[in-house]
């Protein structure tokens, strides 16, 4: 799921990911359209190219059981996952993705 949120703070702090590439990232804020704000990391190559507060970025979540990750995304190799590269992952056939947003 892709939408868009504003950017309200980014941790000046960056941390490493528990996984087999050891990405770096940071903690950061955004508020989507529900105007609630939510806990999300940027990536540190995407923080690298720059944000800006109070602007709007587009915000992919991942589903992990009863809880939606969320993943700023920023810069010029930022691919955006559609439910044609990851809805079988989730049980969601192409053809049948609701139309109503998560938020």
């Amino acid at each position: 799921m892709k939408v868009q949120g504003t950017l309200v703070s980014v941790s000046n702090t960056v941390k490493t990911a528990n996984s087999e590439n050891a990405s770096q990232y940071r903690t950061c804020v955004v508020r989507l359209a529900d105007g609630n704000n939510y806990v999300a990391k940027i990536w540190e190559k995407s923080f690298q190219y720059g944000v800006e507060l109070g602007s709007e970025y587009t915000v992919e979540g991942q589903r992990d059981g009863d809880n939606i990750w969320l993943t700023v995304l920023n810069g010029p190799s930022a691919n955006i996952a559609t439910v044609a590269n990851l809805g079988a992952l989730f049980g969601i056939a192409e053809n049948t993705l609701a139309e109503e947003p998560l938020f």
